[in-house]
């Protein structure tokens, strides 16, 4: 079928004349190009047999199309070829357009087996452009035959070729790979997936053809060359595992594998060794359903680094550059330690606002002495200063909220460093997909080249949760959880009607959080809400309330607590927070025991304890609930009666806990060495029994909850008794080892606590305690991990009560 795209042409006398020449022109210029190799269009060659559609179009070039013509189209719309093609009637006909375009547009579409184009000039001195299609034929049915281990379903839900489509060869081999894919991932590594050739073309049906194969298990994985490195540290960089009956399949999979050879090769290069050949020999049992695979390795030799020389204009003196690389002459060359020297260039850079300062690193190997030099070459870019800082994807955010967590400022010089810090930042609050931000310098703008917008590209992501279910601890016994979380509150968003509430459009998007928590347990229960907003009236100020009520079934009495706290707090640049915090606390005591602490008596039934804080917290961590380096220290002193209430005392405390990795592996885990010193002292009055200080269980592993502390007198009988009463002077020091076991989901601790609780200030009756532990990362349960911990206290007191066995979600601080 032929369709036309066509201009018409009213020609007067003067135009007859012009056209009768073209036609001439027409008839006697082929010819003349063929016999003399040139003509009207320079050194172009002249149309060839062998693809006279793009010759005439060339041939044709700068006349002006007069019609459009569609022949072969049978099943596609005209309408679907029209609105893909750029060549227009009554414009210039454009061969690199027509070659480089259309044409690569329309094979996308994948509907035609080929397609053609040739160029007719008109009389008029125009040309007809005409496209040829030769149309796929459709596929009738779609068919798998052999598949006994996966059904049909499962198979044709992960090919993309249905019924009804073209027969595109492309889409009919995507679809084999799929099917293969499928089954090499349930372990089928010899599934072999081929075509029924004579179905195609008798009936145009598709009919993959299926030899499953045995299911291999990979029973054997080891090594062989390799003597710098172990079996052991070399299988930890691999995708491909043994088989462990019940826990893990051992999948043999051919694309895995070459993963795997090329983590070995990379593995070894990182450390030096670049002549390193890595290759892999897999071994079939007699029944195919079992596979050895082994590592073939010829590791080659060690190469150190010799020398370094700079090349280029740069700022910074060779000096200056050497002491930022992270490698130095006589390391072992060490690909990790080349990346981070050119991170640390360009950053240097980057803070001065030389943003796209490129550096490259060229090494020049030396085999027979084992060496490499390497060249660095700095091309330095423009001083770059930050223009407009726009903001999209925040379509329920307020576009504060975004801006408010940017470290960028228009007229200053655009900071590299300070764009990452963006990130983390809004990335650090949860209410954008961490996946999806982005910060992106602008092209130089010609009109004014000094100056450089930024475009901060978010993702909103589910800022409301609700969760439930059950919990247990070591220290607070088996409790339900039930939370209604918003991040990105906003309390001045109120509804306009009961439908745009319960469909979550309202109160949404000033990035306050609101968070309801209710925790009945069998020995502690747990009821509050809070609401913080962040950036008080868009300052540096925050501010938190919150509401509370709590019930706790101790040794020998029962504790009822409510109240509320009003936090005033303001952030001191990037690592210092003051905070200013009321509170105001009812406590009950009641259902007390015969035999319970005088202690208790002293403040039966309901007291008042109100009392104003203030405190300095300074953090340089680099993760709030993973850090591997930085430091938190945080005071406090309060004040309890100032605000009235039934008691006056002072209280005061500090904490400051160290992080540092002290080991990495090549797939970037952390071994992080922490260390903690909490010192606490309440002086200046009587304190009750529920403001005292404990330690033990997670506070102090290796003893029993809240029993590090001094013990009461029995009111029964005046005598001394094993229930701890609390004392007004704390310390505790403690070391912990962080290190991962597999990836990032399991861990292991080694820690030591040791601390004393006393009514003097002092180190007397002071516990030491030592422990190893695991760490269970549950991304469904959130960022803390689970902790598991064993202690075993080697320095203890006569009535102090032990614990092995400790359990709860741990937070770093």
């Amino acid at each position: 079928m032929r369709w036309y795209v066509s201009s018409s042409l009213k020609a007067g006398a003067p135009t007859r004349i012009v056209a009768l020449a073209v036609l001439v022109c027409a008839i006697i210029l082929p010819h003349a190009v063929n016999a003399q190799g040139s003509g009207s269009q320079g050194d172009r060659p002249p149309p060839t047999a062998q693809d006279p559609g793009l010759s005439t179009v060339e041939l044709y070039d700068g006349l002006t199309i007069r019609d459009i013509v569609f022949d072969g189209l049978d099943r596609v719309d005209a309408n679907t070829v029209v609105v893909q093609i750029r060549s227009a009637v009554g414009e210039p006909l454009d061969f690199e357009l027509v070659n480089e375009y259309d044409i690569r547009i329309l094979t996308r579409l994948n509907l035609f087996r080929r397609i053609g184009v040739e160029a007719t000039p008109t009389i008029d001195g125009g040309v007809v452009l005409r496209y040829i299609f030769d149309e796929w034929p459709l596929a009738l049915d779609v068919q798998l035959v052999g598949n006994r281990t996966i059904s049909d379903q499962e198979l044709l839900g992960a090919i993309v070729l249905r019924p009804g489509d073209p027969l595109d060869t492309y889409q009919i081999n995507r679809g084999r790979e799929a099917i293969a894919e499928a089954y090499r991932e349930r372990g089928f590594h010899l599934v072999e997936v081929s075509l029924d050739a004579q179905a195609l073309t008798e009936s145009l049906t598709v009919v993959y053809v299926v030899r499953e194969g045995p299911r291999a298990k990979v029973k054997q994985l080891e090594f062989r060359g390799n003597t710098a490195f172990s079996d052991k540290i070399l299988s930890s960089s691999l995708k491909t595992k043994s088989a462990v009956p019940f826990l893990r399949q051992g999948k043999l999979d051919n694309d895995t594998l070459a993963q795997d050879v090329r983590a070995v090769v990379d593995f070894y290069v990182d450390r030096g060794y670049l002549d390193v050949r890595v290759d892999r020999e897999i071994s079939l049992s007699n029944d195919l359903k079992e596979a050895k695979v082994v590592m073939i390795v010829d590791e080659g030799q060690p190469y150190t680094l010799r020398d370094f020389r700079i090349t280029g204009v740069h700022r910074f003196r060779d000096e200056q550059i050497r002491a930022l690389a992270a490698i130095k002459p006589g390391d072992m060359y060490s690909r990790t330690l080349i990346l981070k020297t050119q991170q640390a260039i360009a950053d240097a850079y980057g803070q001065l606002g030389y943003v796209d300062t490129q550096v490259r690193v060229l090494p020049y190997r030396d085999p027979d002495q084992g060496v490499v030099d390497l060249m660095l070459e700095i091309n330095e870019s423009d001083l770059a200063y930050t223009g407009e800082v726009r903001v999209i994807g925040n379509s329920v955010t307020k576009r504060e909220v975004v801006l408010r967590e940017s470290r960028l400022r228009p007229d200053r010089p655009l900071n590299i460093l300070e764009i990452r810090e963006t990130a983390r930042r809004l990335r650090n609050i949860g209410i954008f997909n961490p996946q999806k931000i982005a910060i992106t310098p602008q092209p130089v703008n010609p009109d004014d080249p000094l100056y450089r917008d930024v475009i901060i590209e978010v993702e909103e992501t589910n800022t409301g949760s609700f969760n439930f279910g059950a919990a247990v601890s070591s220290d607070a016994g088996i409790f339900g959880t039930f939370g209604l979380t918003q991040r990105n509150f906003d309390i001045a968003d109120t509804p306009e009607s009961f439908r745009e509430l319960v469909q979550g459009h309202a109160f949404r998007g000033a990035g306050q959080t609101f968070d309801i928590s209710l925790q009945p347990g069998n020995e502690t229960s747990s009821y509050s809400i809070s609401l913080t907003e962040p950036y008080l009236f868009g300052s540096d100020n925050s501010l938190k309330s919150s509401a509370l009520y709590f019930q706790r079934e101790r040794e020998s009495y029962d504790e009822d607590r409510w109240g509320g706290s009003l936090t005033l707090g303001r952030r001191l640049g990037e690592v210092w927070t003051v905070g200013l915090t009321s509170r105001y606390q009812a406590i009950d005591l009641h259902n007390i025991e015969p035999d319970a602490p005088v202690d208790v008596f002293a403040v039966e039934n309901e007291n008042v304890v109100a009392g104003l804080g203030v405190s300095l917290v300074r953090s340089t961590v680099d993760d709030r609930f993973r850090p591997s380096r930085g430091s938190r220290t945080e005071l406090n002193f309060e004040q309890i009666g100032l605000l009235g209430g039934d008691f006056d005392f002072s209280r005061v405390e500090a904490e400051h806990t160290v992080f540092l990795a002290v080991d990495e592996d090549f797939l970037g885990y952390k071994s992080v060495l922490s260390m903690k010193a909490r010192l606490g002292y309440q002086f200046g009055g009587d304190t009750p029994i529920y403001e005292r200080f404990f330690l033990g269980g997670r506070s102090l592993r290796g003893f029993d909850y809240r029993t590090v502390a001094p013990k009461g007198i029995r009111n029964d009988t005046g005598l001394i008794g094993n229930d701890p009463v609390g004392g007004d002077w704390l310390f505790f020091w403690g070391m912990q080892y962080d290190f991962p076991i597999y990836r990032d989901s399991l861990g292991g601790v080694f820690f030591i606590d040791t601390g004393t609780v006393t009514n003097d200030p002092g180190f007397d009756q002071y516990r030491v305690a030592v422990g190893t532990g695991i760490r269970l990362f549950i991304p469904q349960l959130g960022q803390a991990p689970l902790a598991f911990d064993f202690g075993w206290p080697i320095v203890k007191e006569q009535r102090d009560e032990k614990r092995l066995f400790s359990f709860s979600i741990a937070f770093p601080f």
